[in-house]
């Protein structure tokens, strides 16, 4: 019933313009509803809708009109200087007004990213809150575009403490400085988060073509993303499950540290039913072993074996549990 008035709000949204200049240009689109249907369509296995929208997206079919293509440069997705350009459909929009007296409308992505001796002059440093799984740093390779825009594996300490350079691998994604060098706070930080772009949109067509059995149309999608990242293409003459594997694991590269993208894929993963969940969780499992390999999954991988679906719904919050008595638990959640 949820996702019926979720398709339903989209379907609605369809009606709105193609595009919005000027200061509306951050605007919901039809583009964005499409492409959000898109990921329902996906999310609920209905692949020939899945490409269905892809074709409306692409003007294969429907009135036409959209103008989305892939960047050249990986990075310019992350570009303040492109927001609402040619690979973003719909973003968290955010403006460099922070030190202005402006609204505060600000990624701070930057600074919990950063190490805590910063990479800002001058400038107030990072806090190091986020820190990505080190397992999940090997899955880029040195040639891959999107690495070096991913992570920042050492830094320059301008610090009076001579700290070292850091060798932990930081997120770099969000990192301001890569756009405005001369960058001093980071409450100045205009760079969108994307909700969904359109690398999502092919590699979604990708996954929708081999479900179907369409290996070509398969093949042509994941590449795109791969060529521009500067890679060759993808091994051919794999079978349906090792192709889907590819797709996942292309997908977990493309979007690292973007929202909204890896906890529908792992749910999606299991529910292909060549999975557990905690075994779709390479960065928590030492590829060597098996074994849980940090201390969240040595302490969860347990309670995964028992009931992994637990982790496929999220728990009914206490609030609407005492509001609506009709309401009973997730499963697992209890």
């Amino acid at each position: 019933a949820i996702y019926a008035l979720i398709r339903g709000d989209f379907e609605a949204a369809t009606a709105l313009p193609k595009s919005y200049t000027g200061a509306d240009a951050f605007r919901a689109t039809s583009g964005a509803a499409h492409a959000l249907l898109l990921s329902v369509a996906v999310t609920q296995r209905n692949w020939s809708e899945a490409v269905r929208q892809y074709k409306i997206l692409t003007n294969q079919i429907g009135a036409g009109g959209y103008n989305y293509s892939l960047f050249t440069n990986y990075t310019d997705n992350f570009n303040p200087a492109k927001k609402n350009t040619q690979e973003h459909i719909f973003d968290v929009y955010f403006i460099a007004d922070g030190t202005t007296g402006g609204t505060g409308n600000t990624n701070l992505m930057g600074s919990s990213d950063a190490p805590k001796y910063g990479y800002l002059k001058g400038g107030p440093k990072g806090s190091a809150n986020v820190q990505p799984n080190p397992t999940l740093r090997k899955y880029f390779k040195k040639t891959d575009a999107r690495t070096k825009v991913t992570f920042l594996d050492s830094v320059l300490n301008t610090s009076t403490s001579k700290k070292p350079d850091i060798l932990y691998p930081h997120f770099n994604k969000w990192n301001p400085l890569t756009y405005t060098p001369s960058l001093t706070t980071f409450a100045n930080d205009g760079i969108n988060i994307p909700i969904i772009r359109f690398a999502e949109v092919v590699l979604f067509y990708a996954e929708a073509q081999n479900e179907l059995g369409n290996s070509t149309e398969a093949y042509t999608a994941i590449n795109k993303i791969r060529t521009r990242a500067g890679l060759s293409g993808l091994t051919t003459g794999l079978s349906k499950d090792n192709f889907r594997d590819s797709v996942f694991l292309e997908r977990r590269i493309e979007f690292a540290h973007e929202e909204s993208v890896r906890w529908f894929d792992l749910v999606r993963l299991n529910g292909s039913g060549s999975y557990l969940l905690y075994k779709a969780i390479p960065a928590l499992i030492d590829p060597v072993t098996g074994a849980p390999n940090d201390y969240w999954c040595k302490t969860k991988a347990a309670n995964f074996a028992v009931n992994p679906k637990k982790y496929l719904l999220l728990p009914i919050p206490l609030t609407d549990l005492q509001a609506n008595p009709n309401l009973i638990q997730n499963t697992g959640w209890e």
